[in-house]
C-alpha cells in the first residue's frame, strides 16, 4: 500500500510535493554502470512525470566524453545504444561535491545560500532516494574518500523525521551487501530497499562489447 500510495499512483507521480534524490557515489570509467543505474533511474522517474525542479541528480564524473567511450557524448544501459540517458540529464553536483556529507546536508535542508539546488520539503512531502556505488556489511562508499554508515542513515532519517521534512519516503540503494544499511532505521513511514542481502554482493550484468564493461548492476 505504501508504493502505491507513493509512487505508483498517478495522483501521487503528478504531486508537486513529490521529490526525487539520485546519486552516483562512484566516479572513473570502470564504474559506468553506476553512472548508468543512476541515470535509467533519473530517466525513468522523469517519464513517470516528476520534473527536474524536483529532482536532485549528483554524478561525480562525466563518463560521456571520456577516451574509451565507444558512443562518444552518450550514456547507455545496455538494453538500446540509441538511449542516451545523459543528453537532457540536469546535473546539480558533480565532482568533489558528491559526498555523502552533501547527501545529508541536502535531505536535512542544510544548505547554505549561493549553492546548487536544494529540495524543498516539508512534512507533507513525498521523497524518493537512490543511491548507487560500491558498498559492504554497513557502509556505502562515496568515491573511495568518504562513507555512510548505516548508523548514519538511521540519524539522517530521525532528523528528517524530527524536522518534519516528509510524509513518506522511499529508500533504495543499489550496492553490495545494501540490506546491512537498513537495520538501525527506526523513523516513521520509511521503506527501505535494496539489491542485495547482508553478506551477498549485487553483480553487474549486460556487458557491453564496444565498450568493454558492464553497464548496468
Amino acid at each position: 500500500k505504501f508504493l502505491h500510495l507513493l509512487f505508483l499512483l498517478p495522483s501521487a507521480i503528478a504531486d508537486p510535493n513529490t521529490w526525487a534524490l539520485l546519486v552516483c557515489t562512484s566516479r572513473y570509467w570502470f564504474n559506468y554502470r553506476h553512472v548508468a543505474n543512476t541515470l535509467s533511474v533519473y530517466d525513468t522517474i522523469k517519464k513517470f512525470g516528476i520534473p527536474d525542479n524536483r529532482i536532485i541528480l549528483m554524478i561525480p564524473d562525466d563518463l560521456s566524453t571520456n577516451s574509451r567511450n565507444a558512443y562518444r557524448g552518450s550514456i547507455i544501459n545496455g538494453r538500446d545504444s540509441a538511449l542516451n540517458l545523459v543528453v537532457d540529464a540536469e546535473i546539480d553536483y558533480t565532482g568533489d561535491e558528491v559526498t555523502g556529507s552533501k547527501v545529508a546536508e541536502i535531505l536535512t535542508g542544510r544548505i547554505e545560500n549561493g549553492e546548487s539546488r536544494k529540495m524543498e520539503l516539508d512534512a507533507e512531502s513525498n521523497v524518493f532516494v537512490y543511491m548507487s556505488g560500491h558498498g559492504g556489511d554497513q557502509f556505502l562508499k562515496f568515491q573511495d574518500t568518504n562513507e555512510i554508515t548505516s548508523e548514519d542513515f538511521s540519524f539522517l532519517l530521525d532528523q528528517m523525521g524530527l524536522t518534519k521534512r516528509y510524509a513518506k519516503l522511499w529508500l533504495m540503494v543499489d550496492t553490495c551487501q545494501s540490506e546491512s544499511l537498513f537495520g538501525s532505521i527506526m523513523a516513521p513511514n520509511v521503506i527501505a530497499m535494496g539489491s542485495s542481502r547482508v553478506g551477498e554482493n549485487s553483480y553487474a550484468h549486460r556487458a557491453e562489447r564496444n565498450l568493454a564493461l558492464p553497464t548496468m548492476d
